[in-house]
């Protein structure tokens, strides 16, 4: 009795030591959930460094948000003039670290004021390419994702 006891608990901790090492290899940075009403919008990842206790990975796509967005086919998401777009993730950033930009061409961004994680689309219709950074403790990362305000 006594040695299938300490067999299930070698067991039990196997499988968590198991689960924390493949956790620890799987670790990414948190991707972002942006909204525009109930739609979801695309978003692609750009650069990342991102280290845990077991592993570090630094990935530099050496491209701009509207290079990322040409390069992975990124369809835009339909939204209306002076929409709201929410940005969310489910680790928060550190504070003070998250900016968003949009891209006026290839070379040139502007910075996007955001209230809380929330900030209004332009009223003039067109296509619009923003670029998300943030930081958190175990790094950073840039994403990218495209509005058509119709």
């Amino acid at each position: 009795m006594k040695g299938s006891i300490i067999t299930f608990a070698l067991v039990i901790l196997m499988i968590m030591g198991g689960y924390w090492v493949w956790k620890e290899y799987t670790s990414m940075p948190p991707e972002p959930i942006i909204m525009i009403s109930e739609e979801k919008v695309e978003v692609v990842r750009g650069t990342y460094c991102w280290s845990s206790e077991l592993k570090g990975v630094c990935e530099d796509t050496f491209a701009t948000p509207p290079e990322l967005i040409a390069y992975y086919g990124t369809e835009p998401a339909d939204a209306s003039p002076e929409s709201i777009l929410t940005i969310e993730f489910d680790r928060e950033p550190i504070e003070d670290s998250f900016s968003l930009t949009r891209w006026i061409d290839d070379e040139n961004e502007v910075d996007v004021m955001v209230k809380g994680n929330e900030f209004v689309l332009p009223k003039e219709k067109g296509t619009y390419i923003y670029g998300v950074s943030a930081n958190w403790d175990e790094g950073d990362a840039v994403y990218a994702f495209v509005i058509d305000v119709k």
